[in-house]
């Protein structure tokens, strides 16, 4: 059971939809890591959960140590979503943080997105975004019903080309998809069978890789279809992490 003085939130996994030429639109998934953070002046970090290699764990500490030695906090993270930068990587960790310790008594610096980075800019609000030239820009999405892969590979891939603009108000889900499906894609060989899995599932609009990571998504038409094909897939595939989300 945590302290009184532990608060707990959850970081929600930030998926890229699609990214080129410096340019990436992102949403995030209604599942992803719980962080607690206690300020009892100790600065100390642990991790518990699924992790890939001790390379993994240590970025993951690293990044927290570092919000922890500014802060004094103590940061606990439960994984439950792979590391991997398909999923965001350290960014959602470190500004779950940052949000929870924003709530401590006493004057609070504004977020800097030069300190901060981009991504975990983009983290601490946790909406659809596009992301373009160090810059974060609200991206008008609808809810998008996904299924999220990770089979184990590190080797995710962009378009190669300048994304082309985006609707500044999507319509539907399947205005999306079919957005997405235009765009090029080159899948490096171990995300191959994920994305042909994925597109071969029941009702899949569309498929591809998130980001430079290991994690694919697929899109669906409703929550329940594509909970349907996350369980399909689980069964086909046990070793591989699969997880019906919803992106908004």
């Amino acid at each position: 059971m945590p302290s009184p003085k532990t608060v707990e939130a959850r970081a929600p996994a930030m998926i890229t939809l699609a990214r080129g030429g410096g340019t990436a639109l992102i949403a995030f998934a209604d599942v992803g890591d719980l962080v607690a953070v206690e300020n009892d002046g100790a600065s100390v970090v642990s991790v518990t959960g699924p992790m890939d290699d001790q390379d993994d764990y240590a970025a993951v500490a690293e990044a927290l140590c570092l919000v922890g030695s500014r802060t004094k906090a103590s940061i606990s993270v439960g994984k439950l979503v792979p590391f991997d930068e398909g999923l965001g990587g350290t960014a959602p960790l470190v500004a779950a943080s940052l949000r929870i310790l924003k709530r401590a008594p006493g004057p609070q610096p504004a977020p800097d997105v030069d300190v901060l980075g981009t991504n975990v800019f983009a983290c601490l609000a946790s909406r659809a975004a596009t992301l373009s030239e160090g810059a974060v820009f609200t991206a008008s999405l609808p809810a998008l019903h996904a299924v999220l892969v990770h089979g184990g590979g590190k080797a995710g891939t962009d378009v190669g080309v300048d994304l082309p603009d985006a609707p500044t108000d999507w319509g539907t889900a399947r205005e999306v998809a079919q957005w997405l499906r235009a765009l090029p894609l080159d899948v490096e060989d171990e995300l191959a069978e994920v994305i042909d899995e994925l597109a071969m599932a029941p009702g899949c609009l569309m498929a591809r890789p998130s980001a430079a990571g290991g994690t694919c998504y697929g899109l669906f038409p409703d929550r329940s279809t594509a909970e349907g094909a996350a369980a399909h897939l689980a069964k086909l595939h046990p070793a591989w992490w699969v997880e019906a989300a919803t992106l908004t």
